[in-house]
Parts: C-alpha cells; structure tokens; sequence
C-alpha cells in the first residue's frame, strides 16, 4: 500500500471502532486470481466478517459469475437488485441503495451477483468506461460510507475482473501451493498485472498485490512448492508484489465453517495442541500483516457477541410448512448437537471453553440455529427430497427411525453448492441421511463423506439429485466389483 493510504488508516483507527471516526476513509480490496477454485470466496467471506466483527462497517461485493459469496452468509434482507444494476446502472441514491443486502452479520453487508450472463459481460466491455464502472459507483457517498469494500472476483480475465482490479486499493491473491496451480498464478498474474498497467496511460494506478499461501498441508512437496514462490516473490524489492508470510493452512475448520455459514473465526477458535494454530488466530494474524494499524490497535473479534448481535434472517413464512416428522427430526439434531458438543460444531473437538460467553453459552451456531427455526424450516426442502426419492426405481419405504442410523450425521460436511437456497444444515443432514439409507447400500459416515467430497468443488443447481446420482454410481462399481 502506498504512504498515503496507510496515513489515512491510521486515521481511520484513532478509536477502536470505525462508526466512531469522523473522517471516512473507504479501504477497497479486491480478492483475485486467474485460476478457479483457489479459495478467493472463502478468503473474502472471512476476511470481511472478521473486520467487521472489530466493529467496522463492511460491503462485500460479489463481482463472480458463479455467485458463491452471495450464498456464503444468512441474509436478513435481500436487496431488489445487485451487481448487475450496480455496474450499469444510474450512479444515484436510489440505484445504488437499491442494490446492497444485508447479512445476519452486524456490519456486513453485500451487492449479491445476480444473473451474469454473457450478455452482461458483453455490455460491460463494449462500454468506453468499463475499466472505471466498478471504481465510479464505489466513490458515492453511500459506498464510502463503509470502512472497507472486499471485492470476491471472477476465477478468469474478463471485465468484471479489470474493473475491480482498476477500483481496488489493494489485491490479494490466494495461492495453492501445488505445481499446476503455481504455475497459473506466476504466469497468470503476470499477464494480468502487465494487461492492467496499461490503464496507467489514462491515469488508472494499478495496486499493489499481495499473494497468500493458501491451503498448505504438510507435505514436503507442499513446503518445497512455497519455498520456490517465497523465493520468486524475493526478486521483487518496488514493494508492487509481495508474498505474505501469514499461511492459511489445509484445515477442515474451513469447510465446515463454509457449510455452518458461520465466520470461521466464530467456528474454530480454540487451540488443541494441534500442529496449526485455529482459525481465529490466523485471521487475526492475516488482518494484522495486511493492516499493520489493526495490530497497533490490538483489535480483537468478539465472535459477534458470541451471537448476541446476529440480525434475524429474512422471514419466509409463506414457503410450505415441511412434514411434520422431518421438522421434529430437524429440532432432535439440533439438541442432540449442542448436547453432545456444547457450540453445535461438527467437529466436536472444537467445543468452546474460556472464549465463550456465560450469557450466550449456547455458542454462536446454536444462536443461529435458533433464528432460522421459525423461517428456513419452511423451505420445503424434505418434501422436494421425497419427491425424488419416490421417482427412483430403487426407492424403499422408511419410518422416520430408520433415517441414517449407520451414519454421524456431526461428522458430515457438505460442500457449498447445498447452501444454494439458504437452506440451514440441519435439513440437510436430514436429507442426505434419508437419500443415503434409500440409495445407497451398505451406508457408512465415510462412504457418505467421499460422495459429498466429490462435489466440493461444483456448483450444481439440484445437489440432491446428483448426489443421488453418485449413490447409484458407487453403487453400480460396487456391483462390478463383486462380480
């Protein structure tokens, strides 16, 4: 970052909180990177909720074609609109208000990506001003009135990408350190940078980037890997690109915050001698290396009140009531959750202790849990899996007891594409445990587990069904194999 801006920063942080500041000063970051699947989303979702839980004012914008940030938190309002009409829209109070929504998070708010089809792209790029669409909306008054805007783009070059990139104070790239993924973003984020310089001629500064390693494991090729890219980032001494020497490690916290829609900082926060620090260190680590005043401050999350603070979530009482066995199944794992772990984690390892709060000791997730009981149960969601299940030649009849029985529905994690339709987890696991004793034979937490890793990376628009699909295709190996 330049001089300037961290002189403005520093303003920013005479107090500890941002809504006490008089002088605003909007810090822009755009999260990017020329490969898919590298944790962009992740990285931005976190990042933004953790400042915003230090008590600054926070817009998330979804700037992907695959609107995984927009799906990464609880909403407890839905804006009309989006990016679409953000970036081609009228550059006024009504417009601009008309697109952002807001997350159960205090704080944090976000433009969801909303139908970014070809056509879009095609309008933004054949537009004179696309390299400054994005960066002429983020100067209204009503955006600079956040602390900070985090920007989760596209995995490709396009001009969505160009326009954040050209809008942002700051870029952060995660990176895996395996060869293929290495050898995308050394050669990728080269062109991107050399593409984007050219927008200098007109005046438009291309920010500093900053890489992360992202999703180390311990293996001596992983270690080996970033030892290459440390040493490549060493060549570069104008301060334009810089390796970050804070790591995100390969951790399942991350997944099963993901599929909890919880902060990860608000999930995994204790530290059990394990051989990585818990999540909540990390992003506090990441947040003081990025934003050296937030170190000097000693700024520290609060896990929102341990969930005092959460907003309720959006009502959706006109959507069919569920069956009434599945809603009591439902509210039975619920219980059975925060009996057995005391903070409705998956992972029971990770119960709270002296973090938690004595008012709220029901944790953050039970919290939340507890606001989505009176609305997302509503979905439908089981009558939808029902329906399904009816349809396939291979369909049993089952009583509610029979529902997983060989399966530890709290040591499942689901991928994302699950969360489509803000459905919570426990009708999930629901599902998943009634499709997998229909379909699936010889049903076990681990067999169930492999199908569901199988779609981490997907973005599928009937999980339910595909994951039925794989139950018959493991199912028919399985067949093969015995004959």
């Amino acid at each position: 970052m330049t001089t300037q801006t961290f002189d403005k920063l520093q303003e920013k942080f005479s107090t500890n909180r941002a809504t006490q500041v008089a002088t605003q000063t909007t810090q822009v970051v755009a999260v990017v990177s020329t490969k898919g699947g590298v944790g962009k989303t992740t990285l931005a979702a976190n990042k933004s909720a953790l400042i915003a839980d230090f008590g600054f004012k926070v817009l998330m914008i979804d700037a992907d074609v695959q609107p995984s940030l927009s799906k990464y938190y609880p909403l407890s309002y839905t804006a009309p609109n989006g990016i679409v009409e953000l970036m081609l829209g009228g550059n006024n109070d009504e417009n601009i208000r008309s697109c952002i929504s807001k997350t159960i998070y205090p704080q944090l708010d976000i433009i969801l990506s909303n139908n970014i089809s070809g056509d879009i792209q095609t309008k933004i790029q054949s537009r004179p001003d696309r390299a400054v669409l994005l960066k002429s909306k983020l100067i209204h008054p009503i955006i600079r009135q956040y602390d900070f805007v985090l920007i989760d783009t596209q995995g490709s070059v396009g001009a969505l990408q160009d326009a954040a990139a050209f809008a942002a104070d700051l870029l952060i790239s995660p990176l895996v350190p395996e060869t293929l993924s290495a050898r995308e973003f050394l050669s990728g984020t080269e062109e991107m940078l050399n593409r984007l310089s050219y927008g200098e001629a007109l005046g438009l500064r291309v920010p500093p980037l900053f890489a992360l390693l992202y999703k180390q494991d311990r293996t001596r090729d992983s270690k080996e890997i970033s030892a290459e890219i440390r040493h490549y980032f060493n060549q570069f001494i104008d301060g334009k690109k810089r390796l970050l020497n804070t790591i995100i490690p390969q951790a399942k916290a991350y997944k099963e915050a993901a599929s909890l829609r919880l902060p990860v900082h608000c999930h995994d926060y204790i530290q059990n001698n394990r051989a990585t620090d818990c999540a909540f260190d990390i992003m506090h680590e990441l947040a003081y290396e990025i934003w050296h005043a937030m170190a000097e401050r000693k700024l520290t999350a609060t896990r929102f009140n341990d969930g005092a603070d959460l907003l309720p979530v959006e009502d959706l009482s006109d959507s069919p009531e569920l069956p009434e066995n599945i809603s009591q199944s439902n509210q039975n794992n619920i219980v059975e959750n925060d009996d057995k772990n005391g903070s409705g984690c998956l992972n029971e390892n990770l119960a709270p202790s002296h973090h938690s709060s004595p008012k709220h000791s029901g944790s953050l997730l039970s919290h939340l849990v507890s606001l989505n009981q009176a609305t997302e149960w509503k979905k439908g969601l089981s009558i939808t899996v029902n329906e399904i299940i009816r349809n396939q030649e291979f369909a049993k009849t089952l009583s509610k007891d029979d529902y997983g029985k060989s399966i530890d529905l709290n040591k499942l994690h689901f991928p994302a594409c699950f969360f489509a339709n803000d459905t919570p987890i426990e009708q999930i696991q629901v599902a998943i445990a009634y499709i997998s004793t229909c379909c699936l034979d010889n049903t076990s937490t681990e067999k169930v587990q492999a199908l569901l890793d199988e779609m981490i990376d997907l973005s599928v628009d009937s999980p339910f069904e595909y994951f039925i699909e794989l139950c018959q295709t493991a199912n028919e190996a399985n067949e093969k194999g015995e004959e």
